[in-house]
């Protein structure tokens, strides 16, 4: 099974509840903190927070190249757990 990864920059405000429903619901997780990342790394193309299974975006959005951004969609914790565990 490909790990599940929360890509992030620092300060986001979003991070926080997307870490807790993972946290509660005892799903295991790789954290990325973007700002350590280089220049050029495919995971600064992801909004803060996102959640990536493999190359599987579970939650958040795609960015173009350059551009940085929080996750907008607001957390639907029900429809994100369906989707963890068809992913799984």
């Amino acid at each position: 099974m490909e790990k599940l990864r929360l890509i992030y920059f620092d300060g986001c405000p979003n991070t926080p509840r997307l870490r807790q429903f993972l946290d509660e619901n005892h799903i295991p997780y790789e954290e990325v903190l973007q700002d350590d990342l280089s220049e050029g790394d495919p995971l600064l193309a992801y909004s803060s927070p996102a959640l990536l299974r493999g190359s599987e975006l579970l939650y958040g959005t795609r960015l173009a190249p350059g551009v940085s951004s929080c996750t907008m969609e607001p957390l639907n914790t029900i429809e994100l757990l369906q989707r963890l565990k068809k992913s799984a």
